[in-house]
Order: structure tokens, then sequence, then C-alpha cells
């Protein structure tokens, strides 16, 4: 479940490796819901982009699909002046207060994307393989890459970071009613099968894809809880539609 930690929250920096891409990304100490300290990794976004209401979609969506990612998640409201003493090389106003994404930090070692082929055999036979191939598949998420993957060790890893679903954060109404059915380079497919996967592999993905529809049923109401108080109500029912659309039964067949 996702909460909401109005200001005074922050508490403080931390000095640890990064493990996201993001530009507006930094690795902090915040005070929950119940007041204990958790190490979190904090993201702040334009006001233009979409990448909050996606992290809060994937979020729930990997949760449900049971893929593992953060643990616990949390909307937090920044001021202009704690975020610009967090990333001072971008404009926040004055005195205004925004919404911001914090993730519970996985213990665990990030991937290096650049040597993405060298974890090609264990995500390979990783359980929930075929069950993030299809997912990103089905949310359109254009940025799957190795570097978003945390190595849990024993041959399970986590999947972090789905700020890029939906074809990226500036997608709008249009842009989702004219890409529901396009294809995309799915980046998990080809990181982990070469792009081709084998009859059993295609089927393990179908079989993850055949429970999107329920999936999203379950989802929605938790969704919507939130997106309806950040984007318009015509993006939101354009997104609703399109990931009902690709939700599909037999959707995959002709992709997977």
């Amino acid at each position: 479940m996702i909460k909401l930690l109005n200001t005074g929250h922050l508490v403080s920096t931390l000095p640890a490796p990064r493990i996201s891409t993001a530009t507006n990304h930094r690795a902090c100490l915040i005070r929950d819901e119940y007041d204990n300290s958790v190490h979190v990794h904090l993201k702040a976004f334009p006001a233009r982009s979409h990448a909050l209401v996606n992290e809060i979609a994937g979020h729930i969506l990997h949760h449900a699909a049971g893929i593992t990612t953060a643990p616990r998640a949390w909307v937090i409201i920044l001021t202009s002046a704690e975020l610009a003493a967090l990333f001072p090389h971008a404009k926040w106003g004055k005195d205004h207060r925004w919404p911001c994404w914090a993730t519970e930090h996985i213990a665990g070692a990030p991937i290096n994307a650049a040597s993405a082929w060298t974890w090609a055999d264990e995500l390979a036979t990783w359980t929930d393989t075929p069950t993030c191939i299809a997912l990103h598949e089905w949310l359109w998420n254009i940025d799957g890459n190795a570097g978003n993957l945390i190595n849990t060790g024993r041959g399970e890893f986590a999947s972090i970071d789905h700020a890029d679903i939906l074809g990226g954060d500036r997608w709008t109404a249009k842009i989702l009613r004219d890409n529901t059915h396009a294809r995309f380079y799915n980046k998990a497919l080809h990181i982990a099968w070469g792009g081709t996967p084998n009859t059993a592999q295609r089927l393990a993905a179908r079989q993850a894809a055949a429970q999107h529809g329920a999936m999203l049923e379950r989802s929605w109401p938790n969704i919507r809880h939130w997106w309806q108080s950040l984007l318009k109500e015509k993006d939101m029912n354009a997104a609703h539609a399109f990931l009902t659309a690709r939700a599909a039964p037999d959707w995959i067949m002709n992709r997977l």
C-alpha cells in the first residue's frame, strides 16, 4: 500500500550509491507514517512529467503480479526549499509543495546495464522473468533495461524504476490512443531471452499475460485513488482504456 507523507518527513540525505538513472534521485532517510526512520530512494519530477503517476501504477501492478519490487512506497510532499537543497540544478519555484516519490531501499547489487549480457543466463532462469517480460509488454515499458534490476542473491532479482511505462513520462491521451497496439523494443525480452523466446518461454509469458485483465480489475481502485488527484480526467480515462485494451484475452499472442 502506498502512503502519503506530508511535509516534515524528510530527515537527511545518505551517501549511498545510485541505483537509478533518474536525474533528480537521491538516497535519503525519511520518517514513515509510524515515525520510524527508513532508507529510501527519493525522486522528484518536473511539473509536466507523468513519471510520478507511472511509478505509482507500476509499483501497484508489480506487486499485483507477484514480482519483487520495493516493499513499501510513499508519495512524499517536499517544499521548494527542500528540493532546492537536494537538486540545486533544477528550478522548483518559491513556497511550492511538490509531490515526490520515495521507495524503500532493496538490499542487493544493481546490475550494470552496460554489462547486462553477463547476466543473461541467470535472468533466463529467474522464475519471474516470464511475468516481468509480459508485464513490460502490457505496460509499454520502454526502459526495462538491466540497470533497473537489483540482484538480491541466489538467482533472485527485484525490479525497480517504473517511470517509463506507458511509453515514457511525456505521454498524452492522444499518444496512448494512437499507440494502443503499437510494437516496441522490449528490453527485458532481449536481455533475458535474446529477443526470441523458445516455445516454453513463450508459453510462460502468455500464461502470465492471461492474468493481466484480472490484475487490472483488482488494482484499478488503488491506482485511480492516486491518479484522480494527479491527472486530468481525460488522461486518466485514456490510460485506463490503454491498459484495458492491452490486457484483453489473447492480445499477447501475436507479440510473444
